[in-house]
């Protein structure tokens, strides 16, 4: 008997060792790895990586409550940032081909003060 369990464990290791990662968990990881890769194209100024990341119709409304698009994000990269910023509590839903991700952009000054959670 534990010959044969000893083959089939080394016939079929994914089965015994792993488990295949269902494709919603796949796709919300994806996403949120993109949301943390926007906000790192953003604080280190990569406007390759921006591109790549935003649609061509990308619009979102800064703090202010105004709406900036795709080509209007760069412009504001040539000041350098005063503070950090970091991505907490996000939650993805991800529905057939559209992708939701909720959270908060926690934002601290130099001193690590939280200045304001958007």
């Amino acid at each position: 008997m534990l010959y044969r369990v000893t083959i089939a464990l080394s016939i079929f290791p994914a089965l015994a060792f792993g488990r295949e990662i269902p494709v919603q968990d796949r796709n919300e990881r994806a996403v949120l790895r993109i949301e943390h890769d926007w906000l790192r194209a953003l604080v280190v100024r990569d406007r390759a990586a921006l591109d790549r990341i935003l649609a061509d119709d990308f619009m979102d409304p800064n703090w202010k409550g105004e709406l900036r698009n795709k080509w209007q994000v760069p412009a504001g990269l040539s000041k350098p940032l005063p503070y950090s910023q970091r991505l907490r509590d996000v939650e993805i839903n991800v529905y057939q081909d559209v992708a939701v991700a909720r959270g908060l952009n926690v934002i601290s000054d130099q001193n690590a003060r939280i200045m304001m959670r958007i």
